[in-house]
């Protein structure tokens, strides 16, 4: 009598045993599924927001040297892109730009100098709506809040000759490390151009020493006398130019113009990227040139005017 129940717990074992890691796989592919979707989901919802570069520059004032941006945008609010009654066309983002350069083999210790970091708030309102799969919009205005500055902490005369004499009596070289910082607001308007297939950005930025901020670092005492005294003349209007011509050799052309928003067209600043199409195709990455004249080509010595070129092979995830 005793035989039927041992047989029972047997059966009912061996069902478990064998159920067991078939219901353990169908979850483990659920997971999957799932982590696969929400990969996608991220993927498409985390891109660039300006371009990510890694590449080579020269500034006529400087060393060559090893220069990366990253900069990435997300969303604040991503389930509005999965609604269809996003009805003001509105989504708030948040998104972040940092620029470092490596000094390799031109000074000791190849240091690692910040020259950029730029976080930002911002509001997009799409007038034709957001694309489903969250790709950038045609066309866009943004209001923004942000912060500028390079990350650096000279911002007396003492830690100037301080940073001097650490880097052997330097000058040129202690001037990267001098602090400056700024707050701004700004509005931003992508505008494609069909039949050139090409698109416009217009940029005004207004400068402030607001919450993040507060005193703004632009010029100090112990800095030599200059004629650009203020970031405002040098930047603030900002018009970018991109065409993706379809030929075999060119497959993006920026051009790229700054001026400031006091003594307009006085100081300026002017830069084109020209992206080469079998050297895109030779590397699996968009790899591109450029060449810069003006200035801002660094945050710690905006004032001065520099020519630059370079090449870098080019980050990007669904346009901007």
């Amino acid at each position: 009598m005793r035989a039927r129940p041992r047989a029972g717990l047997y059966f009912l074992a061996s069902v478990a045993l064998i159920c067991g890691p078939i219901h353990a796989q169908q979850e483990s592919a659920s997971s999957t599924a799932s982590l696969v979707h929400d990969s996608k989901e991220r993927s498409i919802r985390l891109k660039n927001h300006e371009p990510t570069f890694l590449g080579y520059t020269k500034d006529s004032d400087d060393e060559a040297f090893m220069d990366f941006t990253i900069s990435l945008q997300h969303p604040v609010l991503p389930e509005l892109l999965n609604e269809g009654n996003n009805r003001l066309k509105l989504l708030p983002y948040f998104a972040v730009t940092a620029r470092f350069g490596q000094y390799i083999g031109t000074r000791d210790s190849s240091p690692v100098v910040t020259k950029r970091f730029n976080p930002k708030l911002f509001l997009r309102h799409a007038p034709k709506g957001f694309p489903e799969r969250g790709e950038s919009p045609d066309s866009y205005i943004d209001f923004e809040y942000a912060h500028e500055s390079n990350g650096q902490q000279v911002n007396s005369l003492s830690t100037f000759q301080t940073t001097t004499q650490a880097l052997g009596g330097n000058q040129e070289h202690a001037k990267d490390y001098i602090s400056r910082g700024w707050d701004y607001l700004g509005v931003t308007t992508k505008i494609p151009i069909s039949s050139w297939n090409a698109h416009l950005y217009v940029s005004r930025k207004w400068y402030c020493g607001c919450r993040l901020q507060k005193d703004i670092e632009e010029n100090f005492d112990f800095e030599d006398p200059r004629e650009i005294r203020s970031i405002r003349q040098v930047s603030g209007w900002r018009a970018l130019l991109r065409f993706d011509p379809k030929n075999e050799f060119v497959d993006r052309t920026v051009l790229i113009a700054d001026t400031g928003t006091r003594d307009t067209f006085k100081y300026n600043t002017a830069r084109l990227e020209v992206g080469i199409r079998p050297m895109s195709r030779l590397f699996g990455v968009p790899f591109m040139i450029w060449g810069q004249n003006g200035y801002l080509s660094d945050l710690a010595q905006y004032y001065k005017k520099v020519h630059s070129f370079g090449a870098a092979f080019v980050f990007e995830t669904f346009g901007r």
